[in-house]
């Protein structure tokens, strides 16, 4: 698996659990199993998200841990700029960069979503080329970095995802 496929499977699993992605995560423990390219501590950040994910008896009971896990901490949500900006005005016209920058690749953004929205911003690095990618991953970093120490703190069960990102990120510098 490239980094691009390993973006688009973390952006899956970011964003909001479905039915979808619940009867497909057989499938993703399978790509995980087969990818050479990924480390073995990758793996295991995987296997620890997978049987977190897996844990649940219903999807509903998956969506309403998500929906307490996001959507009702300011501290560890998935929103990039808010680890940059918080609520500075600067914020906007970096959401407007952004939504360009996913436009002249010809990625058309979700309109229920912010620009900075981690999953899209992972559909978009998934959409590049193999170096492009590298670079655009690299380029949130330090922002991951600060996801990390927050998710840690409140042993966050997303963790392992952010982790796994931070790894990639490092990888392709």
């Amino acid at each position: 698996m490239d980094i691009q496929n390993t973006c688009k499977i973390i952006s899956l699993l970011l964003d909001y659990p479905d039915q979808t992605l619940k009867d497909n995560l057989g499938n993703i423990i399978l790509h995980i199993k087969e990818d050479k390219e990924l480390s073995e501590e990758d793996r295991m950040q995987f296997n620890s998200f997978m049987d977190y994910a897996e844990g649940f008896a219903s999807l509903l009971d998956w969506q309403e841990s998500y929906v307490g896990l996001f959507d009702t901490s300011t501290k560890t949500n998935l929103y990039l700029f808010d680890y940059v900006y918080g609520s500075s005005k600067d914020r906007g016209q970096a959401m407007v960069d952004l939504k360009e920058m996913y436009m002249k690749s010809g990625m058309v953004p979700n309109e229920n979503e912010l620009p900075d929205y981690l999953p899209q911003f992972l559909e978009f690095v998934s959409s590049l080329e193999t170096e492009e990618a590298g670079k655009s991953l690299a380029e949130i970093l330090p922002i991951l970095k600060q996801m990390v120490k927050r998710f840690e703190r409140d042993s966050h069960p997303y963790l392992p995802l952010i982790k796994i990102l931070c790894n990639l990120s490092t990888q392709k510098q």
